[in-house]
């Protein structure tokens, strides 16, 4: 397995209090990976960190080979770490279309390797305009909802929309590594579960996911390991399968059935 992300004894303070604890983490390329915990565990806190909002006390966040405590969002976002945040974070004011397309604002010309049919390396340009164009298909063949609506203001769009929008916006900037922050909270149980094969769909198309939920059952069904957080340290780690057969585990972190 490839690895993507690491965190080695992570550790993050607000002043005098220590939120995250020391914390160990390995995220493999193409892997859906979640922290699970209640309130105050530290997983928003370590995915402010991995973003570049927040600046870790000790230890380090290697991406891609690379150490990025100290690296700025911006720049973190142009190498492809991209946050959906808790709260979506929806720009009123402005029409879906113009929401996601704020999302693509950091994309720059790439350079993309392909094979022809005689298995030749053909290496050619990728504009932004074509990125656009590409992201605005992929976003809209996932999230159907968002087409319909492109001219409608956001702000007027259900928690449901404003979430798909939430995500959407984020998959407009191309990224490696999405991190998304409690995706299904204060939603409908069916909104919920649409929700979540919609991040199985991002996985499968070669997305690498770090998934903050707090809606333990739902996210047993599409990670791939899991990652269970109390008061800032790791209390388990393990597969959702190893998980989900052991009640004392669920019973004691994640509030029992």
């Amino acid at each position: 397995m490839d690895t993507i992300l690491e965190l080695k004894k992570l550790v993050i303070r607000y002043g005098p209090i220590e939120a995250v604890k020391g914390v160990d983490m390995v995220i493999g390329k193409g892997q859906i990976v979640s922290l699970l915990g209640a309130n105050g565990a530290g997983k928003s806190t370590i995915i402010k960190a991995i973003s570049g909002l927040i600046e870790p006390f000790d230890g380090k966040i290697i991406y891609m080979g690379k150490t990025i405590n100290k690296i700025a969002v911006h720049k973190l976002a142009s190498q492809g770490i991209i946050a959906s945040p808790e709260g979506r974070m929806i720009l009123k004011g402005l029409t879906v279309e113009e929401n996601l397309r704020v999302g693509a604002y950091g994309l720059k010309t790439i350079k993309e390797a392909t094979k022809d049919e005689h298995g030749k390396v053909i290496i050619r340009r990728v504009s932004v305009h074509q990125q656009i164009s590409a992201n605005f298909a992929r976003v809209y063949k996932l999230f159907p909802v968002l087409q319909e609506r492109k001219k409608q203001q956001a702000a007027t769009l259900s928690g449901g929309e404003q979430q798909m929008l939430a995500i959407g916006r984020a998959l407009m900037a191309s990224p490696k590594l999405l991190l998304l922050d409690e995706p299904s909270l204060g939603l409908a149980p069916l909104i919920v579960k649409s929700i979540f094969e919609i991040i199985k769909q991002i996985s499968r198309e070669g997305v690498t996911i770090l998934l903050v939920e707090q809606n333990a059952y739902q996210t047993l069904k599409i990670a791939d390991y899991i990652y269970v957080l109390e008061l800032g340290k790791v209390r388990f780690e393990g597969n959702s399968e190893a998980l989900l057969k052991d009640e004392t585990l669920i019973s004691a972190y994640l509030g029992g059935n």
